[in-house]
């Protein structure tokens, strides 16, 4: 056989070996969607930030998680607002009584106080709040970190606070006279039956 036709059928066979290669190759194509499109999950984990950009109309939906609240916060197109619908800020009234002073429960550490203030007076006249006479009296407290549930749980005052405790694990203000009709100097400590109160708390879940 000729050489001529030797090198034309060598260069014929590796034209024909690399095509054929060519087609062995495997390709696929990565394709991205914003926004993530619609699933089922088993978990999805947010970063720990404190550091949450601006929230605003194009901001709106965006949620992160708070690495110092330990709570979820989205973005409602203005604000942040904590991640079950309800903005962050919560209320709560603390009873007691004022006989010349104020006896009420201070607002648990991390709540903002209003102070105490008496909340009905019926002496008529001009006598003053300082007699010694006791008042209902009561101080609000706020916060504006997270969701907190507050309940109120009456009793009454008989030698004794008789007010049902608060649930497990809930905070307790400590139970407190709501009012005091006996004036003169009668102490609370008398032998007469009082409406009582306690206020309980605990972070929303």
């Amino acid at each position: 056989m000729p050489k001529y036709f030797k090198i034309t059928g060598l260069l014929i066979f590796s034209i024909f070996v690399l095509h054929s290669l060519s087609f062995c190759e495997e390709s696929f194509t990565i394709t991205t969607y914003y926004p993530s499109p619609y699933g089922v999950y088993k978990e999805l984990r947010l970063y720990p930030n404190d550091a949450a950009s601006t929230c605003d109309s194009n901001n709106k939906g965006a949620m992160y998680y708070s690495d110092s609240g330990s709570q979820i916060y989205v973005c409602n197109g203005s604000s942040w607002e904590t991640a079950t619908g309800k903005p962050g800020a919560n209320t709560m009234v603390i009873y007691g009584y004022y006989d010349n002073g104020f006896n009420v429960p201070g607002c648990p550490s991390g709540w903002s106080n209003s102070g105490p203030q008496v909340t009905s007076y019926g002496g008529g006249g001009s006598r003053a709040i300082s007699s010694n006479v006791t008042y209902p009296a009561a101080r609000s407290c706020s916060r504006t970190d997270g969701s907190y549930l507050t309940v109120t749980i009456y009793g009454y005052y008989d030698n004794g606070f008789n007010v049902p405790a608060c649930p497990s694990g809930w905070n307790d203000s400590g139970a407190q006279v709501t009012s005091y009709g006996g004036g003169g100097s009668r102490a609370i400590s008398s032998n007469v039956t009082y409406p009582a109160a306690r206020t309980c708390w605990i972070a929303a879940p």
